[in-house]
């Protein structure tokens, strides 16, 4: 699948099976909240990590979790790679209801970071422009 665009430092084919989470409304609260701080790589992992309406069957099968954020100077279409993550920790999968209130079907996991080769690879590169219509914070590549 051809995910990245033309402008993109890296212009190719993601092989891996990937899930994409949007996580640009956590990290506009972040900057809301702490001006003129950067997220660390562990606020990163903890927004990709929450709540999020998913099929758990469907997301174990993914590979990679790329966590994306719409930043400037790309505007509102352009999703950059913030984070790159598998599912589990230590080897074992976790992937669960949310336990809090309010959260009905919605799915958390907890995740690690993708070995460097992935992380080199993806982390800061722009993923495709959102097609009209497209709102979903969720998707799959496979």
């Amino acid at each position: 699948m051809d995910y990245f665009n033309d402008n993109a430092a890296l212009s190719g084919i993601i092989e891996e099976k990937v899930l994409v989470l949007d996580i640009t409304k956590s990290l506009e609260m972040f900057y809301a909240e702490n001006p003129g701080a950067t997220p660390t790589s562990a606020h990163i992992m903890a927004y990709a990590q929450r709540a999020w309406a998913l099929s758990a069957a469907k997301a174990n099968q993914a590979e990679l979790i790329f966590a994306c954020a719409n930043e400037p100077p790309c505007g509102a279409t352009m999703r950059c790679i913030k984070g790159v993550f598998v599912i589990g920790r230590n080897g074992n999968d976790v992937f669960v209801k949310s336990p809090w209130p309010g959260d009905g079907d919605r799915c958390v996991f907890l995740a690690e970071p993708a070995a460097p080769v992935y992380r080199e690879k993806y982390i800061g590169k722009y993923l495709a422009p959102r097609q009209q219509g497209e709102a979903n914070p969720v998707k799959y590549n496979y």
